[in-house]
This record gives structure tokens, sequence and C-alpha cells, in this order.
């Protein structure tokens, strides 16, 4: 049984999530600032352009500068909405991680993570509600998660699909050069049908495990 989390441990995890949290933060508040930044340049430079000496009217000039910041603090809102719902995203995920690091019994519900689109399992839906469901996943059952949460590599059919996309984007620029498709490895593994070890599929639920902030680990003395 995984050790019961200490204060201090748990101190540590918060102090984590709170450093990500104000990094995500920054990280909006910088983009923000140099969009602004290009918007302003943009603008000195059209106003540089005039010719003050011209009789032509600037009406044109002032209507196209006008439509042109619109676009742009359209395209400034749209990204900002996206950099925070990717940052309520993490937070969310960081929330539901810290919830289930003091999963401890066997009978303690797990929180369900959101996927990259926030759409979040429910128990109906097979995930394992507890800390002894989870324990008793099979080998399928471990790799459909990892799959749920797009954290296997792509298999072989993804593979093959990825290499005629790659083909088609090299016959469409018809140049004579040596097609990616050449260069991707091929050697894929099928995670749920292929032969793995005893030791591949425990790091595989490990995996797992961390993904979700369990504790539990089937592999000696990793984290």
């Amino acid at each position: 049984m995984s050790t019961p989390p200490t204060l201090e441990s748990l101190q540590e995890e918060l102090n984590v999530i709170k450093a990500q949290l104000t990094k995500a933060n920054a990280v909006i508040a910088d983009t923000g600032r140099h969009v602004l930044s290009l918007q302003v340049n943009g603008e000195r430079q059209r106003l540089g352009q005039l010719d003050l000496n011209s009789s032509a009217p600037v009406e044109s000039y002032a209507y196209d500068s006008a439509t042109a910041a619109s676009v742009t603090a359209e395209d400034v809102t749209e990204l900002v909405t996206e950099l925070q719902s990717q940052l309520d995203l993490q937070e969310e995920r960081s929330i539901r991680r810290s919830a289930n690091a003091f999963v401890i019994k066997d009978t303690d519900f797990i929180a369900p993570l959101p996927t990259t689109d926030s759409s979040i399992p429910t128990y109906e839906e097979g995930f394992p509600a507890t800390l002894d469901d989870f324990n008793q996943l099979d080998h399928e059952g471990i790799v459909t998660w990892l799959k749920y949460y797009e954290l296997l590599p792509p298999d072989e059919a993804e593979m093959a699909r990825l290499r005629r996309l790659l083909d088609i984007e090299e016959d469409d620029e018809e140049e004579e050069t040596v097609p990616v498709s050449e260069s991707l490895s091929e050697e894929t593994i099928d995670f749920e049908h292929g032969e793995l070890s005893k030791a591949e599929q425990d790091t595989l639920f490990d995996n797992l495990a961390r993904f979700l902030g369990l504790r539990i680990r089937r592999t000696t003395g990793v984290w």
C-alpha cells in the first residue's frame, strides 16, 4: 500500500500547482502585451507611409485603419480566450489531481480528469470509480484509458494514415525530394494486442496512475 501523504508533501504539491498557475497567468499577460505591441507598431508604420502633402482624401485610410484595428482586436480576444480556456483546463486537472493524491483506501473515490477538449468521463462510462477498481484494471482497460487521454504514441493504423497524408502533401508539392514517410519509424507497437512483457504493462499502468495523480504503482522504486 502506498505511503499516506504528509502535510509537507501536500504543501509541496500545492506550491507546484500555484507556481504553474502563476506561470500560466504570466504567459497570457505577456501574449496580450505582445499582440497589442504588434498592433501599435503596425499603426505606426501605416501612419509613416502617409503622404501629408498629397491631396488625396484621408478618409479612406481612416476607414481601413479602423477595420484593421477591429479585426486585430478580435484576434486578440480570440487568443486570450483560448489561452484562458487552456488555463482553466490545467487548473481543473490540478484540482482533481490534488484530490486524487489523498486516495489511499481501496474504497476511496477517484476524480476523473478532463481531456484536452474539456470532456470528463463518468463512472457509468467505465471510468474506475475507486482505487480498488483502478487497481483491478486489466491491460485492455489500462490501454483504453491511455488512449482516451491520448497518452500513447500512434499505433500502426495511425502511422499508416499519417504516411498517406504526408505522401499526398509530397505529391502536391511535386518536388524531387525523399518522401517524409520514409523517415518515419516502421517500429510501431500494438499496445492493446501486441506482446508486451509484464514490466512494460506495469509501466503503462504507472503512467496512467501518474497522469491521474494517484500514488499507486506496480513498478518498485518509481515516483
